[in-house]
C-alpha cells in the first residue's frame, strides 16, 4: 500500500512538473515568436532603408557623372576660347604694327 501511495504520489509530481514545462514551453514559445516577428520586421524596416540609400546612390552617381561631362566640356571650351584669344591678341599686335609702320611711312 505504502509503495502504491508513494508511486501515485511520485506520478502526481511528474505529471504537475510536466504541466509546468508545458506552460513554460508554450510561453518561451510564445515569447521567441514575438522576438522572430520583431526581428523580421527590423529586418525588412533594413532592407527598405538600404534599397532607399542605394537608389539614391545611384542618383547622386548619375548626377555626379553628369555633372563631370559638363565640367569636362567646358574645361574643353575654355581651352578653345583662351587659344582664340591668344591668336586675336597676336593677331592685334600684328595690326597694331603694321599701322605705326603705316603711320610712319606717311610722314
Amino acid at each position: 500500500k505504502k509503495a502504491d501511495f508513494f508511486f501515485q504520489e511520485l506520478q502526481a509530481d511528474v505529471d504537475n512538473k510536466n504541466a509546468m514545462l508545458k506552460a513554460n514551453t508554450a510561453a518561451d514559445l510564445a515569447n521567441l515568436r514575438d522576438e522572430l516577428h520583431e526581428k523580421t520586421k527590423e529586418l525588412t524596416e533594413s532592407r527598405l532603408t538600404n534599397s532607399r540609400a542605394r537608389l539614391q546612390m545611384q542618383n547622386t552617381e548619375e548626377e555626379l557623372a553628369h555633372t563631370s561631362k559638363r565640367a569636362e566640356q567646358s574645361d574643353s571650351e575654355v581651352r578653345k576660347l583662351r587659344g582664340r584669344v591668344d591668336e586675336l591678341k597676336k593677331e592685334l599686335v600684328k595690326t597694331q604694327d603694321e599701322c605705326v609702320v603705316f603711320l610712319f611711312r606717311l610722314t
